[in-house]
């Protein structure tokens, strides 16, 4: 077909395999290589019923080049039948509309991405959009939902890498119920723009204890958010939280929201790990006026010196968490860094740091002793800064020392820094 359109705003689109053959099906719905035009209450692939079934079949949607898909909700998978949404092949420059079921600017209420119902028959979930223009109002996204009695293990994800993706809400990883099931659920980001008001990683409504696999994938792009935390309810030792950080830039959520990062605790499994790795560019960029906040219950990571972590914009980034991992290079290329109270977990130390702009670097002593040091370890490089300040916001024990780490007399000028706003009785030189 050159165009393929459906409406049906009261009916529901279903690709699934029968009700009652025993085996193993495919069904595989490829649609217009052209236009597809649906119209929509319900998208479903995947999900069959029926216990006669096999444990494998598969419901399949593959798009063409231009594709607007306006339903209230989307169904991947299910009970008994993996559920995708992929592009074609040999397709150029495709684009993918995602709206709700009226158009216009409303969103796609529900995307369900995943969603196993049975201790032994899988319902995983992949919604695939590489390559392809992306432009996705949603309400709210869940990507690997574990429901009822269910131990099976499940993987279930959502890729783009070009347009915008703008959700109310993402959750990654979602048990309701009894079971113990390993539930991986990932969020990969390639390039293009996601904005998220509240990201959460883990949730659990039920009685057990799940094995959270969850992972957002940012390789490139732009991650703006308000919110990103570890949901709520009980969770297995094993579990992972994680934005794995290959590329792009994490920022706050608009010009007038901040962001706030944080776990349920700083356990490796009830926090979020930020793990940065390669050499590729990897910026948190902060709006002025605006604050992006690794809270305590967050550790920043990096286990090679030629991973680079710049802060941009003329906005504060908040460390404090744990970076006791993080052997990379730091770089402060614009507006201010802020150290949490210097204590085991939010000193921050970083094998290097370099000054490539930026005017202040923010000093939280309010739980610090006079013995604490801020371990900014390695090579203390001025790059482009000048005029730069520690600001003491008025802490400290007087008569104490802080050590702020080790710096070469061949790279500084002695007006190069300052201390600002110092605690009653103390004193500051360098």
């Amino acid at each position: 077909l050159t165009t393929f359109t459906l409406n049906g705003a009261t009916r529901t689109f279903v690709v699934q395999p029968g009700t009652t053959a025993s085996g193993v099906h495919t069904v595989d719905a490829l649609l217009s290589k052209g236009t597809n035009n649906i119209t929509v209450q319900t998208i479903t692939a995947g999900g069959a019923s029926g216990s006669s079934q096999g444990e494998s079949n598969i419901g399949a949607i593959r798009l063409g080049e231009v594709n607007n898909l306006n339903a209230d909700t989307i169904n991947l998978g299910g009970f008994n039948a993996r559920g995708e949404i992929t592009m074609q092949s040999g397709l150029v420059a495709p684009t993918v509309t995602l709206r709700g079921t009226a158009g216009g600017s409303t969103r796609v209420a529900n995307i369900n991405i995943g969603s196993t119902s049975s201790g032994t028959r899988s319902g995983d979930g992949t919604m695939s959009l590489n390559g392809a223009m992306v432009d996705a109002l949603v309400g709210t996204m869940t990507v690997g939902t574990h429901i009822a009695n269910a131990v099976l293990a499940s993987t279930s994800s959502f890729t783009f890498n070009i347009g915008a993706v703008d959700a109310t809400s993402v959750v990654l990883g979602n048990k309701t119920g009894t079971g113990t099931p390993v539930i991986t659920a990932s969020f990969n980001q390639g390039g293009g723009t996601a904005k998220i008001q509240t990201l959460t990683l883990g949730q659990n409504a039920g009685t057990d204890v799940p094995n959270f696999q969850a992972s957002y994938n940012l390789a490139g792009g732009t991650l703006r958010a308000s919110t990103i935390q570890a949901g709520t309810g009980a969770f297995n030792a094993s579990s992972v939280r994680r934005i794995g950080w290959t590329g792009g830039s994490i920022s706050n959520y608009d010009g007038s929201t901040d962001l706030t990062i944080n776990g349920v605790d700083i356990t490796a499994a009830g926090r979020i790990t930020i793990a940065a790795s390669t050499t590729s560019a990897k910026n948190f960029a902060v709006d002025a006026g605006r604050t992006v906040t690794l809270g305590a219950n967050t550790a920043l990571t990096a286990f090679a010196t030629d991973v680079v972590v710049s802060k941009t914009g003329a906005g504060t980034l908040v460390l404090g968490g744990d970076s006791s991992a993080f052997g990379g290079t730091l770089e402060l290329a614009g507006g201010a860094l802020e150290i949490g109270a210097v204590d085991t977990v939010s000193t921050f130390n970083a094998a290097n740091f370099t000054w490539n702009g930026g005017t202040t670097i923010h000093v939280d002593l309010s739980g610090a002793g006079g013995s604490d040091l801020l371990n900014l370890t390695g090579a203390f490089t001025k790059g482009t800064g000048s005029g730069f300040a520690f600001d003491f916001g008025g802490g400290g024990e007087a008569g104490g020392s802080y050590g702020l780490g080790v710096f070469s007399s061949t790279n500084f000028l002695s007006g190069d820094f300052a201390a600002i706003n110092l605690g009653a009785g103390l004193v500051g030189q360098f």
